[in-house]
């Protein structure tokens, strides 16, 4: 969800050239095609993003293991 709303957000205000680093490697390789969704509760957000980031120019994303980004990862976990 967030992630859509950052796409929806920088579409918005025109922002074209952004650089997104996620942790979850299943989002990461369903928006970039690399990976078949296996569950289902993802695959209306994955078009979603698919959608939106389709219509963004310039745009990149990438993967940033946990372990490698544990501010981040803790602060997922107190969302949840």
């Amino acid at each position: 969800m967030a992630l859509a709303g950052l796409l929806h957000f920088c579409l918005f205000l025109n922002i074209q050239d952004v650089s997104i680093f996620g942790n979850s490697k299943v989002m990461v390789d369903g928006v970039l095609g690399k990976n078949f969704i296996i569950k289902p509760q993802l695959i209306g957000w994955i078009e979603r993003i698919k959608y939106l980031w389709n219509r963004s120019k310039g745009a990149s994303f990438h993967h940033i293991k946990r372990a490698l980004n544990k501010q981040a990862d803790d602060l997922s976990k107190r969302g949840l």
